[in-house]
């Protein structure tokens, strides 16, 4: 998986909690407090040796953790059946956390764009 791929999977995630919290239909979001279990999650893990030692993968790593929280308590919201809750959250902390990491893999690719192969 590319950088871009994983950037398209990232976005996706909202579509799903939208639809979730639009259906109630939890099926699929058993793991979604897991940063192991996605695209780009996979791609952090796939890349760590070669990226890890900079500033913006870091970033990314952690930025992509708290993501992977805030969409937990998205769907914990729906399952407590606190629609406004799993709103305010989608809407709030989940949007910013989803922005910061669309700007950092941005300036992620561009910087691995520009090392040597």
């Amino acid at each position: 998986m590319t950088l871009y791929e994983a950037i398209e999977a990232h976005v996706a995630w909202k579509q799903r909690l939208i639809a979730l919290i639009d259906s109630g239909d939890e099926k699929g979001m058993q793991r979604v407090g897991d940063e192991t279990a996605c695209e780009l999650g996979r791609w952090i893990q796939q890349n760590g040796e070669v990226y890890g030692n900079l500033t913006l993968f870091q970033r990314l790593q952690d930025e992509h953790i708290a993501f992977h929280r805030y969409a937990e308590a998205v769907v914990e919201a729906v399952h407590a059946n606190d629609l406004n809750r799993a709103n305010e959250i989608l809407n709030g902390e989940y949007n910013t956390m989803s922005m910061h990491i669309m700007r950092t893999m941005a300036k992620l690719r561009r910087e691995v764009e520009r090392q040597p192969k």
